[in-house]
C-alpha cells in the first residue's frame, strides 16, 4: 500500500518523516507499506516563538494561505467564547466564520491558495500513485481531507473507483470544501468518508472541537480515536506511539480487505 502524507502548516515534508519515523520504524519487516511525502508551496515567512523549536529548521511551509491578520490566537480565543453546550460543528463554524464574508480581506489569497495546493497534490497522485490512503498532521490531515473530497467528487463524476481506502488523522480538523467557500461540517453534510480512519486526538487540544468535527465526517464503524497525549502536537512518548502503530497496522488491514 501507498500512503501519501502532508505534514502540518510550519514544518515541512522532511520534518513530518522525522516526526513519523516511530511509526514508521515499528512496522514489521517484510511490509509493503510505502510513504510518500509531498512538501507544501507556501511559504510560512514567521512562526510564533514557542513553535520554532518543534518546527525544526526551515523551510517552514504551509497548504494554506490564511489571511494574515487572523492568528492560531483568534481561532482559539473565538472557540474559548463560543456558547457552552454547543456541538463541536457549531463551534467550528462559528470559530472560522470570518473565512465565509466575499470581502474578508485576503479572501482571494485564500482561496487561490487551496486551488493551487490541490493541484500540486492531484498532480502528484497523476505522476507517482494511485495511494491507497493519507497521513496528515494538523493542516496536513484537513487538507487531506479537502484533497480527497476533491477526488471523491471528480471519481463519482467519472463513475470512477474510489482512490483513497483509509487515512490516518494527526490532530486534523474539518476540511474546507475544495473551491475555499465553507468548512465541511457533518451537520449539513453528513458522513462522507466511508473508509476505514484513525484518528489521533489529544484530550488537552485546545483546537479539539475541529478534531471532533472531522471525526464526525467518518463512518463511526470504521473510525478508532488515540489519546494523542500532546495536546495539539505529535505524540511523544512510547505507549502513544506503540499504539498510533498498532491502530495504524489495523487501519491498513481493514484497507486490504475492503
Amino acid at each position: 500500500m501507498k500512503f501519501l502524507c502532508l505534514h502540518g502548516a510550519g514544518t515541512n515534508a522532511q520534518v513530518f518523516q522525522d516526526q513519523l519515523e516511530g511509526l514508521i520504524l515499528s512496522l514489521p519487516p517484510g511490509n509493503d507499506i510505502k510513504f510518500h511525502f509531498v512538501q507544501a508551496p507556501h511559504e510560512l515567512t514567521s512562526l510564533p516563538f514557542d513553535f520554532e523549536a518543534y518546527a525544526g529548521s526551515g523551510p517552514h511551509m504551509r497548504f494554506i494561505e490564511h489571511p494574515q491578520w487572523i492568528t492560531m490566537d483568534d481561532v482559539i480565543e473565538r472557540i474559548a467564547k463560543a456558547p457552552s453546550g454547543e456541538s463541536a460543528e457549531m463551534i467550528w463554524r462559528h470559530a472560522l466564520d470570518f473565512y465565509y464574508s466575499n470581502d474578508t480581506p485576503g479572501r482571494s489569497e485564500f482561496i487561490g491558495s487551496i486551488g493551487r495546493s490541490l493541484a500540486l497534490l492531484n498532480s502528484k497522485i497523476d505522476e507517482e500513485g494511485p495511494f491507497d490512503g493519507l497521513i496528515g498532521y494538523c493542516e496536513g490531515a484537513s487538507f487531506g481531507a479537502t484533497l480527497i473530497l476533491d477526488r471523491l467528487r471528480k471519481e463519482s463524476s467519472l463513475h470512477a473507483p474510489q482512490s483513497f481506502k483509509c487515512a490516518l488523522f494527526f490532530s486534523g480538523y474539518a476540511p474546507f470544501a475544495p473551491d475555499g467557500s465553507k468548512v465541511i461540517l457533518a451537520d449539513e453534510y453528513g458522513q462522507i468518508f466511508n473508509f476505514p480512519t484513525c484518528h489521533v486526538i489529544g484530550s488537552d487540544d485546545a483546537l479539539i472541537d475541529g478534531a471532533m468535527a472531522l471525526l464526525n465526517l467518518c463512518d463511526s464503524g470504521q473510525a478508532t480515536v488515540i489519546e494523542g497525549g500532546s495536546g495539539h502536537l505529535m505524540p511523544q512518548d512510547s505507549s502513544a506511539l506503540r499504539a498510533v502503530s498498532a491502530s495504524f497496522l489495523k487501519l491498513v488491514e481493514l484497507a486490504q480487505q475492503a
